[in-house]
């Protein structure tokens, strides 16, 4: 990857690996694949099993499961690059995938980073005029996301 696409997006640098025997996450030995040129966005969401009973006027819930969401974002496309095969690898073969999130701190400027456990689950080729060549990747989070602090 040229040091120019390097230093194109947001101060948010996403890395890979396959997940080691074992499923626990690795510290190091993460493949970066690049910058984010566009929004990361990953949602998680709690799931709620209904606990009404029919002679219940109002609506019960309780929390049950929560959903490790789909992250979504983009990075710069060239198929050429071995980050770009490395991933479509993964997508093929239906690999669960350790990533890292790397990113500034708002106010002091350490770098913090995050790791969650997903699958690729969509890659994509955007091409517009006065643009860079995109790539919208979709992950499908599974277990922890990974929030700092969790």
């Amino acid at each position: 990857m040229s040091s120019f696409r390097k230093r194109i997006g947001y101060d948010i640098a996403l890395a890979v690996q396959a997940m080691p025997t074992g499923g626990t996450l690795p510290t190091g030995g993460y493949t970066t694949l690049g910058h984010v040129v566009n929004k990361f966005d990953q949602s998680t969401k709690v799931e709620f099993g209904e606990t009404t009973l029919l002679s219940d006027q109002f609506s019960t819930f309780l929390p049950a499961n929560t959903d490790p969401g789909e992250p979504t974002f983009v990075l710069a496309y060239d198929p050429a690059d071995s980050q770009y095969q490395l991933l479509t690898g993964f997508l093929a073969a239906g690999t669960a995938c350790a990533f890292q999130i790397q990113f500034l701190n708002a106010g002091d400027g350490n770098t913090s980073t995050e790791q969650f456990q997903a699958y690729v689950g969509g890659l994509g080729r955007e091409f517009e005029k006065k643009s860079l060549l995109q790539c919208p990747i979709t992950l499908r989070g599974t277990g922890d996301p990974g929030y700092a602090g969790d």
